[in-house]
């Protein structure tokens, strides 16, 4: 994999350099939009199947979550090492991980318009 899958992003300022484009037709623009969304998209759903159930390697790839993924520790009466219990499944809530995760991977699809 050349690039690292991202989170959804769909840029429109990339649809309206398409849609500006004075050398392509009607067709070429709606086909270029098109197969930008379905790569936004591709990118997002290979964005969430790579670190599902993998905070190591979404840390590794994306280290901007890393501070994140400690509000999935779980809290616990005793004390244990972070390093120890940052992964392990009896400390770190893997169930809320990959809700936020896939939350995040399509965030742009959740998130509010602010002139709705």
């Amino acid at each position: 994999m050349s690039e690292k899958p991202q989170p959804l992003d769909l840029d429109f300022k990339t649809i309206l350099e398409i849609i500006r484009n004075p050398n392509a037709g009607d067709y070429t623009k709606a086909y270029a939009i098109e197969n930008y969304i379905k790569q936004c998209i591709k990118s997002a759903c290979e964005f969430y199947s790579r670190y599902k159930d993998n905070p190591e390697l979404l840390i590794q790839e994306h280290p901007e979550y890393e501070n994140t993924l400690t509000r999935f520790l779980k809290d616990l009466p005793f004390a244990v090492p972070f390093n120890e219990k940052m992964f392990n499944p009896l400390y770190f809530d893997y169930k809320k991980y990959n809700k936020w995760l896939f939350n995040l991977a399509f965030k742009s699809v959740f998130e509010e318009k602010e002139n709705e």
